[in-house]
């Protein structure tokens, strides 16, 4: 049986020219403290972002982040 791994998604992007600035994709712990991993996922995400964001703002002042966290099956190494 596949293990279903929660996948955090983070982009910073160009709100003018619509250019990817910044990427992340994170697998985020298996060990949750509230016991909701997605939630916990999109909390770090928006910290995270909150951090970047007013960094890539002194160059491209209209930059926004989407924070997105997800169930993904875990693939096995290559």
């Amino acid at each position: 049986m596949p293990l279903m791994v929660v996948l955090l998604y983070l982009t910073i992007t160009d709100a003018d020219t619509g250019n990817l600035l910044y990427s992340l994709t994170r697998q985020m712990p298996e060990f949750s403290v509230s016991g909701d991993r997605i939630e916990e996922c999109r909390e770090q995400g928006i910290e995270k972002a909150m951090v970047l964001v007013p960094r890539y703002r002194l160059k491209y002042p209209n930059a926004f982040a989407n924070v997105n966290c997800q169930w993904e099956r875990e693939t096995a190494p290559a």
